[in-house]
């Protein structure tokens, strides 16, 4: 099978990047064909080389999803031309519903702009057994992209499958049952299974209820057929329900695993309804069935023996040990595969095992023999790798040191030779990565502990003053309570913060089991309290990290283990930031700290009321075109603003002294303009065009849909929306985008009074004074002369926003007012700079126009060297802009709108709609600007846009999930990435370990990990660690220097380029 004409990858790559670079928009494509090519000549090749389970391991951020769907969409295509069955692919996403709503925003993404035109698939997401039982049924080219719980999650109408079962059960041989037997089966319980609900005559109503079921469907047939199949899938279970049956025939009660085992045969049963073999099955994340859990089998129950081919995604597939690579190979028994395919990839496995121990048992012998080599070594042996003859003239240990190293690039031949059947990995360029290590994470360090991919050892954090106090006594406090049998793992407990500390080891020690253990625990109680005074020195080190990289306008994301650290590590940045944001108001505000609040809220509504001058600044002006100005020929004139003033009189005087409703201004003056520009050829044009740009009342799915590509987008459309009644109400809605929880005060839009036409003679003079005024010339400036344009929009931002739809733009004003209204946008972005501080006052027309005329001086300003207000606005419209047509991303942005905090968290315990939207605003310029996440935020994400600080607070066990973590901000077209190319700054990876503690064990294992995996992953081969320096060694390079007496030496280029695995793509 060949992949097909017609993809355009490098059209979602300009999308992704942004930039005009077409060389390397060209490579990556490339790359990203090239590597569908090589899946599909594994899954589908000859049948030497044919492998029916594949591995698509590219480093995290290079795109596997959507090289993914490629091999999907050619799949379904090629069948589809050859005239074979077509069933649906099958994504399988793990729990995390960001992840599961992330698969249906890319395959959305591939359909819009890597799919031919009207020649991508129909995708369904499913998260419910029935459903996904529905959807596998349909015989055309669809992709269906199931959340885990759609295979292992509850069965819906369970009662109604469990009797149905157990009645089609009773009639089989060997299954017979007296009713007393078949109660005790069911341990007594009532309802359908009480005595008269298992009397054998009413077998024929209880499968005729499961049959009719709109959930389950599945027949008698349909249940003997799962019986059938879990004899190659799963013997256990059927082995364990013969068990439960033979035990209620001898009087005994059935384990407690029956009622389960019974459920699976009832998923089993709903897999037989689907007609037709899956042609291929896609597992994102497939390491996570490495160990064949829960959800693998019920996986086996449902689809077993009916997949053709299995693509499983994973950048980590394997995390403690390459033994876990040949554990999720063995997920390949779900194939439907003949005996001699069967027995014929076994023994490939067999030999891959084979391959990998041995490759492990070379690189132990290299790295013991490397232990005698220097840094002042490393010419001679780079001399000797190159020229086999120099090596004879080498002392031993160094003659030793290249013999072991050949073995390894023996040993990695055969093992590449049966790595690269089954898998493919492309590495990414990570040099733009800076490592911050141990005490050189330490803030006011300057110079990282490397750069690139490597994790080396440093020396960790310094635990002095009261915090070794801490440790020292939770040392005494263990040993004392066990009699001085016991190991401490201070670092486990004490390593990440006291609140987690408190909350898990301190409880159980309480109060301790001997007066000596008591005392001590107390101490340790009153040495890691509140009271105490000090902070954990890990959480000091992430907490002020975290608070100078936001005092530059740039974001951090914290990986923690504990849901207690998180909220500890939450604190102590929001005291920094809140400490700060205090005092900076307060000097602004000309106030005392506990008064600073309530001055906030007043000029915060002062800049939201829609009867002050400072509500121009967020307002939109549609008309206005992509230079925020209307042409010459098109504006208004005097006896224009004589029909303006009448309109407006139709509903009363102007309010004194200014305090006019601007808003109601506004649609008015576009009411206007639309009726006038109509009767003109000019005045049509400009309506045409601005209507075929903003699609005003045309929804996010309407704008996804090619066939209505055209709605909405005429000027006679538009000039009748506008001229409605209730276009000042849809404005607030359409083009302001405020909603009822929205902080700024309510329209007035109900006092409106339509007089029907009759006006009076005063109140339409009154109007006409107010819109010759300054305050009325400012509402009207997009449209007449020689007045400078208040709103932020059509000053810095009109052309960005002329390319976006009406939704898209809603979406924009109302993030600019979030944005604007945060007291740490006002910090860092206008009261920073003593000197351009504004007179912040609470009332007053002068006060107005200071705010007006501070924000526009500086918006185009940069925090501390950061990007401006201006830069990250632009950047985000950016974003919105990539998101036209995509109906699941615009609901995306949306729903971000709603973020209103600066730092943020997300644990388990928060809701799946609220992680997406801390995830999607996070991903973007605005809020959350600091991100502490557990293991729900690890896996899967996309959270590069505009972060390049990673911290992990706490360091994971598996350099996998360390890998996986990091590369949740470094992806295609990340911050870092983007800054990389203009020669700017770098991906910051942060690992703030304590030295001497159990968090520094930690650490080692995870190194020694970690280039296990890099080096069978096809990273470059590296011996790394500290060693004893001889008398004899030179201690000549400081930065080979670890701690006192200890260095390492690199293996020389041609070396590490030799034993280095290939897995990329042909």
């Amino acid at each position: 099978m060949q992949r097909p004409e017609g993809l355009n990858y490098k059209a979602s790559l300009r999308a992704a990047l942004g930039d005009t670079d077409e060389a390397r928009v060209a490579a990556l494509a490339n790359r990203q064909e090239r590597t569908i090519d090589a899946l599909l000549a594994r899954m589908y090749g000859p049948d030497a080389s044919r492998r029916e389970i594949t591995l698509l391991a590219d480093e995290v951020g290079l795109g596997k999803t959507f090289v993914a769907l490629g091999v999907a969409w050619s799949v379904l295509m090629q069948r589809q031309a050859a005239g074979l069955a077509a069933g649906p692919v099958l994504v399988v996403t793990p729990h995390a519903h960001a992840l599961y709503n992330k698969w249906g925003r890319e395959a959305e993404r591939f359909n819009s702009l890597v799919a031919p035109v009207n020649g991508g698939f129909e995708v369904v997401s499913v998260q419910a057994p029935h459903e996904l039982g529905d959807a596998l049924r349909a015989r055309k080219p669809q992709l269906v992209i199931a959340r885990m719980p759609a295979l292992s999650g509850r069965l819906t109408q369970r009662s109604t499958s469990d009797l149905a079962i157990l009645h089609w059960l009773f009639h089989q041989p060997g299954f017979e049952l007296d009713l007393d037997a078949r109660v005790r089966l069911v341990g007594g319980r009532g309802g359908e299974f009480c005595r008269e609900g298992l009397d054998l005559r009413r077998s024929t109503a209880a499968l005729k209820a499961a049959e009719t079921s709109w959930s389950l469907g599945f027949t008698e047939s349909h249940i003997a057929a799962a019986w059938v199949r879990l004899k190659m899938t799963d013997t256990l279970l059927r082995a364990r329900m013969a068990e439960a049956f033979r035990s209620a025939r001898e009087g005994r009660a059935p384990k407690s695993t029956f009622w389960d085992d019974l459920r699976e045969l009832g998923r089993s049963a709903i897999g037989q309804r689907i007609p037709h073999p899956l042609p291929l099955v896609i597992v994102d994340e497939i390491h996570n069935w490495k160990n064949a859990p829960q959800s693998w089998w019920r996986f086996q129950h449902m689809l077993g023996g009916r997949v053709e081919r299995l693509l499983g995604l994973s950048a980590t597939p394997f995390q403690l040990g390459p033994h876990e690579l040949v554990s999720v190979l063995g997920l390949r028994r779900c194939l439907s595969l003949s005996k001699e395919r069967a027995a014929f990839l076994d023994a490939r496995v067999l030999e891959l095992q084979s391959a990998l121990e041995t490759a492990g048992t070379t690189g132990s012998r290299l790295r013991d023999a490397w232990g005698q080599v220097s840094p002042a070594d490393e010419p001679a042996i780079a001399a000797a790798w190159v020229h086999e003859g120099e090596a004879s003239a080498l002392p031993p240990r160094l003659q030793e040191a290249i013999r072991a190293a050949r073995v390894v690039g023996t040993a990695h031949r055969a093992l590449m030779g049966s790595l690269r059947a089954f898998l493919v990995r492309h590495r990414r360029d990570v040099s733009h990565r800076a490592w911050w290590v141990g005490r050189e994470s330490a803030p006011g360090q300057d110079t990282p502990s490397a750069l690139g991919g490597a994790f080396c050892w440093r020396p960790g954090l310094d635990v002095t003053g009261d915090a070794e106090l801490v440790h020292y006594l939770m040392m005494r406090a263990v040993q004392e309570d066990t009699g001085g049998r016991g190991s401490t793992t201070i670092g486990a407990d004490l390593g990440g913060s006291y609140d987690y500390f408190r909350n898990s080891v301190l409880i159980d020690l309480m109060p301790g089991r001997t007066p000596a253990s008591s005392a001590y625990v107390r101490l340790v109680d009153e040495a890691t309290g509140v009271e105490a005074g000090h902070e954990h020195p890990k959480v000091a080190v992430t907490a002020e990290r975290t608070f100078r990289a936001w005092l530059r306008g740039e974001k951090t994301l914290v990986f923690c283990f504990n849901v207690k650290t998180t909220e500890a590590v939450l604190n102590a940045i929001r005291a920094r930031i809140d400490g700060h944001e205090n005092l900076v108001l307060s000097r602004a505000l000309n106030c005392a700290p506990d008064a600073v609040a309530q001055r906030l809220k007043n000029l915060q509504s002062r800049l939201y009321n829609y009867r002050q001058a400072p509500f121009l600044l967020f307002q939109d002006h549609p008309l206005a075109g992509p230079t925020g100005r209307v042409p010459d020929r098109l504006r208004l004139t005097p006896d224009c603003l004589q029909g303006i003033a009448v309109r407006l009189a139709q509903g009363g005087p102007p309010d004194e002294r200014g305090r006019f409703d601007r808003r109601r201004v506004l649609a008015t003056v576009e009411q206007y303009l639309a009726t006038r520009w109509q009767t003109f050829p000019d005045g049509e044009d400009w309506l045409g065009e601005i209507a075929r740009s903003l699609r005003i009342g045309v929804d996010a799915s309407v704008l996804a849909d090619s066939a209505q590509v055209n709605t909405g987008t005429d000027g006679a459309s538009l000039s009748a929306t506008l001229a409605g009644a209730d276009w000042p109400a849809r404005r607030r809605r359409e083009i302001e985008g405020l909603r009822g929880q929205e902080p700024e005060p309510l329209p007035d839009d109900a006092e409106f009074v339509d007089g029907g036409g009759a006006v009076e003679t005063g109140d339409v003079r009154a109007w006409r004074t107010l819109l010759d005024s300054r305050p009325g010339r400012a509402v009207l400036a997009p449209y007449i002369d020689n007045e400078r344009l208040p709103s932020l929009l059509s000053t810095f931002h009109s052309a960005s926003m002329a390319r976006l739809p009406a939704v898209l733009r809603a979406i924009a004003a109302r993030m600019l007012r979030r944005m604007v209204r945060s007291s740490g946008f006002l910090v860092r972005f206008l009261l920073e700079d003593p000197s351009n501080r504004p007179a912040l006052e609470d009332e007053g027309d002068e006060a107005d126009g200071t705010w007006t005329r501070v924000l526009h001086d500086r918006w185009s300003a940069s925090p501390a060297g950061g990007e401006s207000a201006r830069d990250r606005f632009e950047a985000y419209l950016e974003g919105l802009r990539k998101a036209t047509g995509l109906a699941l991303q615009i609901q995306a942005f949306d729903d971000a709108t709603r973020n209103l905090q600066t730092a943020a968290r997300v644990t388990g315990a928060v809701a799946s709609i609220e992680r997406d939207r801390q995830f999607t605003g996070f991903n973007t310029p605005l809020m959350p600007e600091v991100l502490v996440v557990t293991t729900v935020g690890q896996e899967g994400i996309d959270l590069h846009r505009e972060c390049r600080h990673v911290i992990h607070h706490d360091l994971p066990w598996n350099p996998a999930t360390l890998e996986q973590r990091t590369g949740r901000v470094d992806r295609i077209a990340s911050k870092a990435e983007r800054l990389q190319l203009k020669g700017a700054n770098t991906l910051d990876v942060v690992v703030p370990y304590i030295a001497g503690t159990y968090d520094e064990h930690r650490f080692r294992v995870v190194q020694g990990r970690a280039h296990v995996f890099e080096v069978t992953m096809g990273a470059d081969y590296a011996v790394d660690g500290h060693r004893q320096l001889t008398d004899a060694m030179e201690q000549d390079a400081e930065d080979d220097i670890g701690i006192a007496g200890m260095a390492w030496a690199a293996l020389p280029e041609a070396m590490a380029d030799d034993l280095r695995l290939r897995l990329e793509a042909e």
